[in-house]
């Protein structure tokens, strides 16, 4: 569910039904409220009126098996994700980085990321990037 602007946050409560009722002032307390698991807060999706909206999973959020935060952030005016892809891979804390058509891939099946485990011919998939130690992995392994 995309609230109609605003921050909202997903309680474990409520993870078969996705119902969004939790109301946060601002993205950090939000993400804040995700990485303290006695707030029973499972993930937040976010949607500013006119610009950038998202959504952010805890490692493990409502039963997944991916260890890992997931973060989804979808920009309203680009011409090319190019630029904004380049800038991601020089984070050194993400695991991979992928631009996708419509949705974000859906890793839910995954136990971990790798470049042998990564979707590459998701019918989505635009680009990607899996790290591999110090270097990223753009095509698949075999």
């Amino acid at each position: 569910m995309k609230p109609p602007g605003g921050i909202k946050g997903l309680e474990s409560q409520r993870c078969d039904d996705a119902y969004y009722q939790l109301d946060f002032v601002d993205l950090g307390s939000a993400i804040l409220a995700l990485a303290d698991e006695e707030n029973n807060v499972e993930a937040v999706v976010f949607d500013e009126s006119g610009g950038d909206s998202g959504f952010v999973y805890r490692p493990h959020s409502c039963g997944r098996a991916l260890p890992l935060w997931l973060v989804s952030i979808e920009i309203q005016v680009v011409a090319s994700g190019e630029d904004s892809f380049q800038a991601l891979l020089k984070m050194s804390n993400l695991v991979h980085v992928s631009l996708s058509r419509e949705e974000p891939l859906d890793l839910d099946g995954l136990n971990r990321i790798d470049a042998d485990t990564f979707p590459w011919f998701h019918w989505r998939l635009i680009h990607a990037a899996v790290r591999n130690g110090s270097t990223w992995v753009t095509s698949p392994t075999s």
